[in-house]
């Protein structure tokens, strides 16, 4: 970190162009006796972090009981910005919450980015315990795209499927609502705005052309994540992962419809009751994306099914289900064996840590699918430090 006049800059090395890039600026740090609120949770500290010009700050949340590292990580999953950043921003965490003297100094060789008086123990990857989200959203272009479409096929004389101005209203309605309410978990849901709102979207989901359903993937991606609704939609012997397969909207014909419905089921992680309906489904949700991305090269599809398979991964960790986790092992060994998206292959690999914490009959399952193998293919073909700890990790458990 580097105070420029009254702002305190975070910077990151480059070792290839051998110069430092401004990741971002810090302009607020709250904390000390008073705890501060965010998303309905207390925290010795809520730090304002300035990623981006013209952009709102994002809230950096912590507790001094926390890892600094373990906070950093959760900061950038949430807002899907680059795990390479997990050092600088634990660091800055450390220094900024306990008072750490840190010294700047150019980093050589395996030499840290800086030098402190207090270290502080880098997390351990796995077990993971946590079901992630994806809930980063700009619900204002989100509304303004559906409104456009919207325009457009009254214009083309497709007035039978578009919205009528009462279903525009309970669209906005929801919009407006989902950014007020975008917390994972949060209990303040309305039953009235949810129900009709998600009625809009699967009208959009099922009946518009499918190069004009993204904005309503996208809400009910960013709904998934608040309310139990949508797996508990039953009509005419249609669930929710029926209608999204039969209405065409996750298929290998269009990568981004497939990269936000797997997003959606991410989310779905986030309520107790959804968990329950994506235990008895698994099988049918894994086999659904598998199919709709295999050979893809798009990396947000790619990151989406591994975060996918990690929360299964936590999921059977917390069932202690071995037949489920030695399907999903399956899953991950498969996917991490031709994985060459750091990013998704980080997560693959969690999830396979995972797992083999529950020991028994997962263990020998991953020597059936030649888990050392595959783990030692992945980490000499990713050059990444994360994925090399895990390597180290992941061999402890075989």
């Amino acid at each position: 970190m580097i105070r420029n006049g009254e702002n305190v800059e975070a910077h990151t090395w480059s070792a290839s162009t051998g110069t430092w890039t401004n990741v971002g600026t810090v302009v607020d740090t709250a904390g000390g006796a008073q705890k501060k609120l965010f998303e309905g949770k207390e925290y010795d500290f809520v730090f304002d972090v300035d990623i981006k010009e013209g952009s709102p700050p994002l809230k950096l949340p912590y507790n001094a009981s926390e890892n600094p590292f373990e906070a950093a990580r959760k900061f950038l999953e949430k807002n899907e910005l680059p795990l390479d950043y997990l050092d600088t921003v634990g660091n800055w965490i450390s220094q900024n919450s306990k008072g750490v003297s840190l010294e700047q100094s150019k980093p050589t060789g395996s030499e840290s980015m800086y030098s402190t008086k207090e270290v502080q123990s880098r997390p351990k990857y796995i077990p993971h315990e946590e079901y992630l989200s994806i809930t980063t959203a700009n619900l204002a272009m989100i509304q303004k795209k559906v409104l456009e479409i919207n325009q457009d096929l009254i214009q083309t004389s497709q007035k039978d499927i578009s919205l009528n101005p009462g279903e525009i209203s309970v669209l906005v309605d929801l919009c407006t609502f989902l950014h007020t309410h975008s917390s994972p978990g949060r209990k303040s849901v309305s039953p009235t705005i949810t129900s009709e709102g998600f009625q809009i979207l699967i009208k959009i989901i099922t009946s518009w052309p499918l190069q004009h359903r993204l904005p309503a993937l996208d809400l009910l991606r960013l709904l998934t994540a608040i309310s139990s609704l949508p797996t508990q939609y039953y009509s005419n012997g249609t669930d929710i992962i029926t209608l999204l397969r039969d209405s065409g909207s996750i298929s290998q014909q269009n990568v981004n419809n497939t990269m936000l419905t797997t997003r959606a089921f991410v989310n779905m992680f986030q309520n107790e009751s959804s968990r329950r309906f994506l235990s008895t489904r698994f099988e049918d949700i894994l086999q659904l994306v598998r199919a709709a991305s295999s050979d893809t090269k798009n990396r947000n599809l790619k990151v989406a099914e591994a975060t996918l398979l990690l929360n299964y991964s936590v999921l059977s960790r917390s069932e202690k289900s071995f037949e489920k986790a030695k399907t999903i092992l399956g899953y991950l060994t498969k996917a991490i064996s031709i994985d060459t998206e750091p990013e998704a292959a980080f997560r693959n690999l969690i999830g396979v840590g995972t797992l083999l914490t529950i020991g028994g009959d997962v263990t020998e399952a991953a020597g059936l699918y030649d888990v050392k193998a595959v783990v030692k293919g992945v980490v000499e073909r990713i050059k990444d430090h994360r994925i090399e700890q895990l390597g180290v990790e992941i061999g402890k458990l075989l």
